[in-house]
């Protein structure tokens, strides 16, 4: 059966794609299957596997963030242009003023995390992250300090972990917020930790 290879990974783990031609599909469907030590894993798997490695999606890639956001400034070409690179030159889209990517999870290892939460200063999430003397001129809200953007449970953890943004970024690991969630009318105490919840030096896609 003609079969094309290719050693990619999407979730941190040692993975393959194979690609065949329709006709072999359920064929080499069944060699994989019944191959030891080969495991299939499908899309949300997949997700929970890419967010214990910190690796952004697309819930974090958007339309508004930008390599420094995600910290990923340091695969970005400092001699060539490259599509963006203008827009990287811009004060708006870097600084310290912007949110950008870091781990989250929960104080209580039995608190759920929500994907969408807003991430506020403690004690400040009443009117979710609203000044208490009301909206600025800007329509800011002086507790807001970022918000959660995908989460799972963690079967590496063994709690529930996520992937957010957070002004301040790396240099505000070890703080604790409140993730408020006012669909499901929840506040939750969280700390702000590493993207990558495991497996750091990335010796699993080795293996």
């Amino acid at each position: 059966m003609p079969v094309r290879l290719l050693r990619v990974s999407f979730s941190g783990e040692l993975a393959y794609e194979l690609y065949t031609p329709a006709g072999f599909g359920h064929d080499v469907w069944q060699c994989i299957h019944k191959s030891a030590g080969v495991l299939a894993y499908g899309t949300e798997a997949m997700s929970a596997l890419r967010i214990e490695k910190g690796f952004a999606a697309a819930a974090e890639i958007d339309g508004r963030t930008t390599p420094y956001d995600l910290g990923l400034l340091t695969m970005a070409s400092k001699t060539k242009a490259f599509v963006g690179s203008a827009l990287l030159k811009r004060q708006a889209l870097s600084g310290a003023h912007r949110p950008s990517l870091v781990g989250l999870q929960p104080l209580d290892s039995k608190d759920r995390l929500r994907a969408g939460a807003i991430l506020c200063e403690p004690g400040q999430h009443s009117g979710h992250g609203s000044s208490s003397h009301g909206s600025s001129s800007h329509g800011s809200s002086h507790g807001i300090i970022g918000h959660v953007s995908s989460r799972s449970y963690s079967p590496a953890c063994g709690h529930d972990i996520a992937l957010g943004f957070v002004k301040g970024g790396s240099a505000r690991i070890g703080d604790v917020v409140e993730a408020c969630s006012p669909l499901f009318d929840e506040v939750i105490r969280v700390a702000i930790v590493a993207p990558c919840f495991y497996d750091k030096a990335g010796e699993r896609s080795h293996d």
